[in-house]
């Protein structure tokens, strides 16, 4: 959904995006958001400091919101970097979902369901579209939407208390499930619409 507004979200990252890609290529960047994402995991399961755990989090964040951006701006755009892109988000999708156990937000399954979740609402995309059915905009809880929203329940778990993050929990998780539903639907129609 936030994929729609992608143009006005990205205007206050413009000048951060100026600046990261005189210093880098979006490949180093796209890693660089990796390497900030497991050290935030590093920091969840060793050390878990509010501060920190939040700060590192919401880092990780930006720069993964950071790379498609320089890859336009800098017309460094490739195939392989895109591919690099969305195979590193899924690894980070992973590492939001253990996270959310380990700070015992949720219980072990229900950390993998919304693993699943996540990653069925990616691979609806992916393979809709390697079959010529765009899926930009379609489906209440894109990626961006649930890294807001994993940040969400971490705050309200530090801030209001577990219960209250469990609950946020599971709305993040049956909206995603929604969301993956959502895009089968979608590509049922648009692909047997093709074949009439």
């Amino acid at each position: 959904m936030l994929s729609r507004f992608k143009d006005l979200l990205e205007r206050p990252l413009l000048p951060i995006a100026r600046a990261l890609g005189r210093a880098a290529p979006p490949n180093a960047i796209t890693l660089s958001g990796l390497l900030l994402s497991l050290a935030y995991l590093l920091i969840v399961v060793a050390y878990p400091d509010p501060i920190l755990v939040v700060l590192l989090y919401s880092v990780s964040a930006l720069v993964d919101a950071l790379d498609g951006l320089v890859a336009r701006l800098y017309a460094r755009k490739t195939s392989f970097g895109t591919f690099l892109d969305s195979t590193v988000d899924r690894a980070v999708d992973a590492i939001h979902a253990f996270s959310l156990y380990a700070l015992g937000v949720c219980r072990a399954w229900e950390s993998f369901l919304y693993l699943v979740s996540a990653f069925m609402v990616s691979y609806a995309r992916a393979r809709a579209e390697g079959l010529g059915v765009s899926m930009a905009g379609i489906g209440l809880m894109e990626r961006g939407e649930r890294v807001i929203l994993v940040l969400l329940v971490i705050l309200t778990n530090y801030c209001v208390g577990r219960p209250a993050a469990h609950v946020l929990f599971w709305l993040l998780t049956i909206l995603t499930l929604a969301t993956a539903a959502q895009r089968v639907g979608y590509a049922y129609r648009a692909l047997t619409s093709q074949s009439l």
